[in-house]
């Protein structure tokens, strides 16, 4: 019996319960391989004109995320850390359909050399048990920047994994042009 149940598609499922438009059209699904796990990890390589500071400057600007990213509808950078001033806390609130969650960050900023980076760990969450971003900045030789970005997360359980496998092709290119926007017009917004 249990097994019967287990056999609808998970897409038809989450097309019950999540808001029009965020679901892949059909043709571009995928099939869920990996049922039994709950960690997901996704790599993300990309090459910006831009050079490797102003690229750097504009991920590390918590503050304005809510900005330009979508579903970040508030980004409140606390105060950094006594001992260190490149880490600091952020609170990012998200809003996605029903899903409301303020969501706190611990940010570190690396300017050291190359690769400089800037990685960000959330505390835990309704959704997911950890959420790690790590930007990698490393300087083409055309002064532009090879951006690495990697997000690992460890969910709390399978239906949220269920909804990043479908989802996390649509709304990571979208949130990587969201950044490269922000990044292409940086210089005009420090007029």
């Amino acid at each position: 019996m249990l097994l019967r149940r287990c056999r609808i598609t998970s897409v038809g499922l989450l097309r019950q319960f999540l808001p029009n438009g965020l679901l892949l059209p059909r043709h571009q699904q995928r099939t869920l391989f990996n049922l039994a796990s709950n960690h997901r990890h996704v790599t993300k390589r990309l090459t910006l004109l831009s050079p490797p500071q102003q690229t750097m400057d504009v991920i590390a600007d918590v503050a304005s995320y809510s900005e330009f990213l979508p579903f970040c509808t508030a980004s409140d950078v606390l105060h950094p850390d006594p001992g260190n001033a490149n880490k600091f806390q952020a609170n990012l609130k998200f809003e996605w359909g029903t899903f409301k969650e303020v969501i706190r960050h611990q940010v570190t900023v690396n300017k050291e050399g190359f690769p400089s980076s800037v990685v960000s760990v959330a505390e835990e969450s309704r959704i997911a048990k950890s959420v790690r971003y790590t930007w990698h900045f490393e300087p083409t030789k055309t002064n532009g920047t090879e951006v690495t970005v990697e997000l690992g997360v460890e969910f709390n359980n399978i239906m949220h994994a269920a909804v990043f496998d479908l989802q996390i092709d649509q709304i990571s290119n979208e949130m990587i042009n969201c950044f490269k926007d922000r990044i292409n017009t940086a210089h005009l917004l420090k007029k």
